[in-house]
């Protein structure tokens, strides 16, 4: 049953909707990663840093 609520929500995305601040939130960090690309980690670098601190 939970399988086919799932499946029901994932077929129509637009069903979902995006809270305004939340949409505002990835144009303030999109906006901060083009002003500065060369800042921000790369994935790998993120999982080292996170890997050193257990």
């Amino acid at each position: 049953m939970v399988e086919d609520i799932w499946d029901s929500i994932v077929s129509d995305e637009s069903v979902v909707s995006v809270p305004q601040s939340h949409m505002e939130e990835l144009d303030r960090r999109l906006r901060r990663y083009e002003s500065a690309p060369g800042t921000l980690l790369s994935l790998e670098e993120l999982r080292t840093r996170i890997e050193r601190r257990k």
